[in-house]
C-alpha cells in the first residue's frame, strides 16, 4: 500500500500529456470507491480510492479512453470490449485493448509505457494495433466466463457479520486489473501477481496476442 500512495503523489506531480475529452472521463464507477453497507457494522469499498487514482494515472499516461464513460454511452458500438492493465513494479505498464468482440471489427490494441507499475508510468513508447481473427475474438470471449468480475453491491437482508481479516496486496509485484464493457454494463477485476485462475488466463491470452516478449511475467 505504501507503493500505491507513493504513486498517488506522483499523479500530483508528473506532466500530464494533452487530453482528449474521452480522457477527462472519470476511468472508474463511483460504486468502485464509494464505502457501502454490506455487512454488519461497516461499511466497506470494492477498491481503495488511492488505487483508482492509481490505475487512472497510468491509464490518462497511455492515453487510454474511459470504459465507465463507453459503459454509459447509449451510442457505443455493437459487440464486447475488454481492457487488461498490467502494473508490475520494476518492469513497464502494458495495457492492452480489445474492442467489439464478437462483430466482424473485432481489433487488438497494445501499449507499452516507459515508466514502471510501481512509480510514474511515463509515456507510450511502444504501440501495436491489429485486427483480430474470428478465432482470436471468440477465444477471449470464452475466457471471460472464468473470471469473477465485481459488480455494483447489492446489500442482502439480512446482513451478514462484516469479515475482520484484514486483505492487502504484496509490497511488490504486480496489478492485474481487467475491465470489460458488455451489454450489461461496466464489469472490473483485479488481482495481485495471480498465478492462475480466470483471470490469468484471460490476461495470458491478451498478452500472447500482442505478439511481444512480455518477460518476467509476475
Amino acid at each position: 500500500m505504501r507503493r500505491a500512495l507513493l504513486l498517488a503523489a506522483l499523479a500530483i506531480t508528473q506532466p500530464v500529456p494533452a487530453q482528449s475529452p474521452e480522457q477527462t472521463q472519470p476511468y472508474f464507477p463511483p460504486w468502485l470507491a464509494t464505502p457501502v453497507q454490506r455487512c454488519l457494522n461497516q461499511k466497506i469499498v470494492t477498491i481503495e480510492p488511492i488505487k483508482v487514482a492509481w490505475y487512472s494515472m497510468d491509464l490518462r499516461a497511455a492515453g487510454e479512453p474511459s470504459f465507465y464513460a463507453l459503459s454509459i454511452d447509449p451510442k457505443r458500438a455493437p459487440g464486447t470490449f475488454m481492457r487488461f492493465t498490467w502494473l508490475r513494479s520494476f518492469h513497464p505498464p502494458i495495457v492492452i485493448r480489445a474492442e467489439r468482440l464478437g462483430t466482424s471489427g473485432s481489433r487488438l490494441t497494445a501499449k507499452q509505457l516507459s515508466g514502471t507499475g510501481g512509480n510514474a508510468p511515463g509515456t507510450v513508447n511502444r504501440e501495436s494495433s491489429r485486427a483480430l481473427s474470428p478465432a482470436e475474438a471468440r477465444k477471449l470471449i470464452g475466457l471471460l466466463s472464468d473470471v469473477t468480475f465485481v459488480n455494483p453491491p447489492v446489500a442482502e437482508h439480512p446482513l451478514e457479520p462484516c469479515d475482520r481479516r484484514v486483505k492487502i496486496d504484496g509490497m511488490d509485484g504486480a496489478q492485474w486489473v481487467i475491465e470489460m464493457v458488455d451489454q450489461d454494463g461496466y464489469h472490473f477485476a483485479d488481482r495481485w501477481s495471480p498465478k492462475d485462475g480466470g483471470l490469468h488466463a484471460l490476461a495470458a491470452a491478451m498478452m500472447d496476442l500482442t505478439g511481444w516478449d512480455l518477460k518476467p511475467v509476475y
